[in-house]
């Protein structure tokens, strides 16, 4: 993962952290916060960043000859085949959107919905290089596998308590969904000019789970740091090796899982008299 993008998220949002309290208790020992600010509908935008720490995986199949024989045709190729496709990567991405909500209070318990839709751009490759065959060490080949996301949107119920009329911690939850894309490519010096390749890319839904801090800074605005953990279902793509005369093939089937760490600074406009 670029760590320059990751130790700027977490700064941005420590940073905000540290101006929302100070502008809230300013903010309070100005002025009364009355609870019945916290109720109704807000808008707002936010700005932060996420990061993943996962693996792309590839699996090249079995040796088989029954209906058709295999293009790897032992062991040794398939292992490594799957080794050169798979490892651990950690893309990361600035995020920024903008997000509605509406609170309804009880007591000083604040129970709310809020949707958000952003940008989110997440993207990584492994490229395995030149390579040679276990079993025919002459020929060589080059393995790519990536994945890509631009945009999440999320859907969450919060719950929390409201604590001297303006600090609000809570925790929320919900779905998420997002537009996963896995994609494999191969290559063999055995055949130049021919590239085996495939591409999956579709809408996504998942799960998220989190929690934050709320505090107003003006009798309209507040000021929010929010942390969600999103998860996706695994995605895949197969591509078909084949020989050049099309009567041996295997699949190259390359999979990912996305486990999201997200951090968000946001502010928002409540709609109150």
């Amino acid at each position: 993962m670029d760590i320059t993008i990751r130790q700027a998220i977490r700064f941005l949002f420590v940073s905000g952290l540290v101006t929302a309290n100070t502008l809230a208790y300013s903010g309070a020992m100005l002025d009364t916060y009355s609870l019945s600010r916290w109720e109704g509908f807000y808008t707002g935008v936010y700005l932060g960043g996420g990061w993943d720490h996962t693996r792309l995986v590839t699996d090249a199949g079995m040796v088989s000859g029954i209906p058709i024989p295999s293009y790897f045709t032992s062991v040794a190729d398939i292992n490594s085949v799957n080794l050169a496709g798979s490892g651990k990567i950690t893309p990361s991405s600035f995020a920024g959107g903008v997000y509605a909500g509406n609170n309804v209070l009880v007591n000083r318990y604040l129970v709310g919905l809020v949707v958000d839709l952003g940008y989110l751009g997440l993207e990584h490759s492994l490229n395995s290089g030149a390579v040679s065959l276990p079993s025919i060490p002459a020929i060589n080949y080059t393995l790519t596998t990536s994945m890509k996301t631009n945009w999440l949107f999320t859907t969450r119920a919060n719950f929390g308590y409201i604590y001297h009329d303006w600090l609000y911690p809570y925790i929320t939850g919900g779905v998420a969904v997002t537009n996963l894309s896995v994609s494999n490519s191969y290559q063999e010096t055995s055949q130049p000019g021919t590239v085996f390749t495939s591409s999956n890319g579709i809408n996504r839904a998942g799960w998220t789970i989190g929690g934050g801090i709320q505090v107003p800074i003006k009798k309209n605005l507040f000021l929010n740091a929010e942390y969600l953990y999103v998860e996706f279902p695994s995605l895949g793509t197969t591509s078909i090796v084949n020989c050049s005369n099309s009567l041996c093939s295997s699949p190259l089937t390359t999979s990912y899982d996305l486990n999201l760490n997200l951090l968000k600074l946001g502010l928002n406009y409540r709609f109150i008299g």
